[in-house]
């Protein structure tokens, strides 16, 4: 049953208390990227995801469930937390609770029961639904029950629709380092991208912005950046002092909102899908190199 808003007669909804917003839970997602052409390094660089050296690999950090969430499982992360209150049985002389309900060809009941919904942001505690819903309700039969919450698109959803692109990975030396020399780390990848998507017969549109980097080498901690770099202003710059088989992993960290509507929604909801982190990781052989006196 769609959520209809219906104002009551003489009475305005009560103000509520806004929850406190809830702890985020780190998820690890399978997400199909798209575009993985922008994630290539260019010929500097030191790479192309498709070239077997460099893997993906997308964590995304979902307000709310304080539990394990298996993104490839049965679990759904909701974008919106629902609070349902009757506001009282409308009846013939109550004014305060009169609830009218549309007239259709055949008699039917002319009042009904008011129900409060109410969708909070599971990021900002914030309200981003509110709506008076009128549900027809026969004077002498019970009160009906409810209408049947909406169930708009999951974070976990939106955020595999939003075909996020993988970092480029810039190494120079671009092929093998060199034990003792320097070795310079820089990334890419565009600002914004716009999700735009039909899921389960929600319309979502929505913009995931690019808000900074992560380069970690081997098992090293992670170093944030604002910026990209370049090659002559590299993200980090390091010295390796072993040959061998190592890591770079450069993490894009993007932020995302989404505006929805679809069955059951009155008005459309615009909230916040949390945090995507993009990491490409090249595996980087290091050589040694020795001097050789002569005679």
């Amino acid at each position: 049953m769609a959520l209809t808003p219906m104002a009551p007669t003489g009475r305005s909804p009560r103000t509520r208390r806004r929850p406190p917003a809830l702890p985020a839970l780190a998820v690890s997602v399978a997400v199909a990227l798209a575009g993985t052409g922008t994630a290539a390094a260019d010929g500097s660089g030191g790479g192309d995801v498709g070239d077997g050296r460099i893997s993906v690999s997308v964590t995304v950090t979902t307000p709310g469930l304080g539990r394990p969430v298996d993104p490839n499982g049965g679990t759904r992360t909701a974008q919106v937390r629902w609070t349902v209150e009757g506001v009282g049985t409308a009846i013939p002389g109550n004014l305060e609770l009169l609830c009218g309900v549309p007239q259709g060809a055949s008699p039917e009941p002319a009042f009904g029961v008011l129900y409060h919904y109410v969708g909070y942001d599971l990021t900002t505690g914030g309200v981003v639904y509110d709506e008076l819903v009128c549900v027809p309700v026969s004077p002498d039969g019970p009160p009906p029950s409810p209408p049947s919450l909406p169930e708009p698109p999951t974070i976990e959803e939106v955020w595999r629709r939003a075909d996020l692109p993988a970092p480029l990975v810039g190494l120079d030396p671009p092929e093998r380092g060199i034990t003792g020399l320097e070795t310079r780390v820089w990334s890419g990848a565009p600002v914004t991208v716009r999700i735009d998507a039909s899921i389960r017969g929600y319309r979502v549109v929505g913009t995931a912005v690019l808000t900074g980097y992560l380069v970690r080498i081997d098992d090293d901690a992670a170093r944030p950046s604002d910026g990209p770099g370049d090659p002559d202003h590299p993200l980090a710059r390091h010295m390796f002092e072993r040959k061998g088989a190592h890591t770079v992993r450069i993490s894009a960290v993007w932020e995302g909102t989404n505006t929805f509507t679809g069955p059951g929604l009155g008005t459309p909801i615009t909230a916040g899908i949390g945090t995507a982190t993009v990491t490409a990781t090249r595996a980087y052989d290091v050589h040694e190199v020795r001097a050789v006196l002569q005679p």
